[in-house]
């Protein structure tokens, strides 16, 4: 089931990114209003997994995941983001990623917080979703933002 989600969320930020490629405020390249579709990968490995990302940015998910947190850290050549949806009542909750844009130094993540299907059987128990992503690290990026869709 996490495999078919995961895919499907790629599939989804997929065609967000192909919708966004042509979005943009400005006319030219030059305006530096154009928003610029970042790539990015979802860390779908086991907690802590030294592959996935090095220790202190584990610590910084272990630190931050239990409350509602968004915020992005830079360890080396990869900018990792995490989004921490904080405590929700059953298991089973998720966090869609729907776009990672840029726009003159600004990066803003777009993300949904979803709920279990009704009747899936989520274990009635507090959890903890969270998301981290890595994208390349650049110094351009000057700010993030996160926005939450409803």
């Amino acid at each position: 089931m996490r495999k078919f989600r995961a895919l499907a969320i790629a599939i989804v930020f997929a065609v967000a990114s192909i919708s966004l490629g042509g979005c943009g405020k400005g006319g030219s390249s030059q305006s530096g209003n154009e928003l610029t579709p970042i790539s990015h990968t979802r860390v779908l490995t086991e907690f802590g997994s030294p592959d996935a990302a090095p220790k202190e940015v584990w610590d910084w998910v272990q630190a931050n995941m239990k409350t509602k947190y968004a915020a992005a850290k830079s360890v080396k050549d990869t900018t990792f983001i995490l989004i921490a949806a904080g405590p929700q009542p059953s298991s089973g909750y998720d966090i869609a990623v729907t776009s990672v844009v840029e726009s003159a130094g600004q990066v803003r993540v777009v993300y949904k917080v979803v709920a279990p299907p009704p009747g899936t059987g989520a274990a009635t128990v507090i959890s903890y979703p969270y998301v981290l992503l890595k994208v390349p690290y650049s110094k351009t990026y000057k700010t993030f933002s996160f926005t939450q869709d409803k």
